[in-house]
């Protein structure tokens, strides 16, 4: 007699029961509970917060974005698919990224109208994009948006012409880097995205010094020229031709208008086989090799001097960002949020929140790149000597005008994931960057319930973070040069 063999496969929506029958998986509504709640924003006018659910215990079998008031109250659910990523805020536009949550599914990008705040309206899907959403960037009025992935693929979108033509709206891939550049600026002025290295897992990438007297030539000949990159790393031919050691410590400068416009100022024909408008070029394309610049710099700490002295051509290299966000006050200058080891064997100058200013020009000529120090110039506002600890990890940072003062919001994140349980460290810090005179900041909490993740505020002192493992939000109260008080906790 034959043995009968049962075998029970559970996949994503369905399971084979002994009988060979399928049956549909039950789930709980999702509602406008919070699951693995995991990027917040505001509305335009700061009245309303919105709140990514992104599922990812597959609890509810679905996704949403959770429209709060300012003072917590919730107001609506828009459903969406589970795995959501990041998501941002311009003008009249919500972007909200998805992970891909099986084979079949592929990783998505939303564009919500939100005109009306409190009711955002899905108008366009896009699912062509072939890799995990990390983070989006966006400005409002400003007609492009950048997607960067998980594989280091960078996606150049357009915004519809109007909510009410949302087929107007389209998206591209436009680079593929080997290392994922997570803190992305869009600089509408002058027409440029830029987009720095971040390290997600364990922090092996660390700021490191290097030296930096010659240039050399494909022939191993050298002249005694800085050049930017590191002696070490091109003083022979097998290390001028592996480019993937430079490019921890390497930022981005793309030109979205030259790129945009390449069809009308070449003269590209685009055919079947040549898309001329944001064309997706190689790392080794001479324009996308102009666009990899080293960053580095040695910036003071809060009684004026500087972290470390360097000898002559040495420079500071630097690495790992997790956020880059504009002056709201000056189109010249923008915030990066800069993590590390604060150790001897890792980055001991690092987290903190530099502040960095455009005093160049930063677009490359005849595909030659500036040098960074002669374009950009930097200051650390947040994370000086004495104000920080080796716990300290800075992620998400918000700026806020409250009350008349400048307001700098910083998150640190330590997940459960990558360190140890005694060394994880969630917290909120608020300072004024007028004075420097205020600093406040909520217990650091080791617990997954009170693990505070990303954050957003409005200038009437309300701000507000989510708990990926706690299934939680979490209302502040800012009140500048006197306290943050959590005043409600959200499930």
């Amino acid at each position: 007699m034959s043995k009968k063999i049962i075998l029970i496969f559970i996949s994503a929506t369905l399971y084979f029961t002994a009988t060979g029958c399928t049956s549909e998986e039950k789930f709980e509504d999702l509602g406008q509970k919070l699951a693995s709640p995991i990027d917040v924003a505001t509305s335009d006018k700061g009245d309303y917060f919105y709140v990514l659910n992104a599922d990812f215990d597959r609890t509810y079998n679905a996704g949403s974005v959770l429209v709060m008031d300012e003072d917590g109250t919730k107001i609506t659910a828009v459903p969406t698919p589970r795995l959501g990523r990041t998501m941002t805020v311009a003008g009249n536009f919500m972007l909200v990224g998805f992970a891909r949550q099986d084979e079949d599914n592929a990783a998505q990008l939303h564009i919500y109208d939100v005109t009306a705040p409190a009711t955002p309206k899905l108008i366009k899907r896009f699912e062509e994009l072939i890799c995990n959403p990390v983070n989006i960037a966006a400005v409002k009025d400003y007609k492009h948006f950048a997607v960067t992935c998980s594989s280091g693929s960078i996606f150049m979108g357009t915004f519809p012409d109007s909510v009410d033509a949302p087929e107007t709206a389209s998206i591209k891939k436009i680079r593929r880097f080997d290392v994922i550049r997570r803190a992305l600026y869009i600089d509408p002025k002058r027409e440029l995205l830029m987009g720095f290295t971040a390290k997600f897992d364990q922090q092996n990438n660390k700021d490191t010094i290097y030296t930096d007297d010659y240039t050399y030539k494909d022939d191993g000949s050298k002249t005694a020229v800085p050049n930017d990159i590191p002696d070490e790393m091109e003083s022979r031919a097998a290390l001028r031709n592996n480019k993937a050691t430079r490019r921890p410590y390497q930022f981005f400068v793309y030109d979205i208008k030259n790129e945009r416009d390449n069809a009308v100022a070449t003269g590209c024909v685009v055919t079947d086989s040549e898309d001329c408008v944001f064309p997706a070029r190689r790392l080794s394309d001479p324009v996308s090799l102009a666009e990899q610049r080293f960053i580095y710099y040695n910036v003071s700490n809060f009684d004026g001097t500087p972290d470390i002295t360097l000898n002559p051509n040495q420079k500071y290299y630097r690495t790992n960002f997790h956020t880059a966000l504009a002056d709201p006050d000056d189109p010249n200058a923008f915030y990066l949020s800069h993590r590390g080891i604060a150790n001897e064997k890792g980055s001991p100058y690092a987290n903190d929140v530099i502040r960095v200013s455009i005093i160049g020009n930063l677009k490359a000529t005849n595909n030659v790149a500036p040098i960074t120090q002669d374009v950009l110039s930097f200051e650390r506002v947040s994370g000086f000597k004495g104000n920080t600890n080796e716990f300290k990890f800075p992620g998400d940072i918000e700026i806020a005008t409250i009350s008349g003062q400048k307001i700098l919001l910083v998150n640190n994140f330590r997940d459960l994931v990558n360190w140890k349980r005694a060394d994880v460290y969630f917290s909120i810090e608020a300072q004024s960057l007028d004075s420097n005179l205020w600093h406040a900041e909520t217990e650091n909490n080791s617990s997954p319930q009170t693990s505070w993740y990303q954050i957003a505020a409005n200038e009437r002192g309300k701000a507000m973070s989510v708990s990926f493992y706690g299934n939680a939000a979490m209302l502040l109260e800012i009140i500048p040069g006197v306290s943050l008080t959590q005043e409600l906790r959200i499930e």
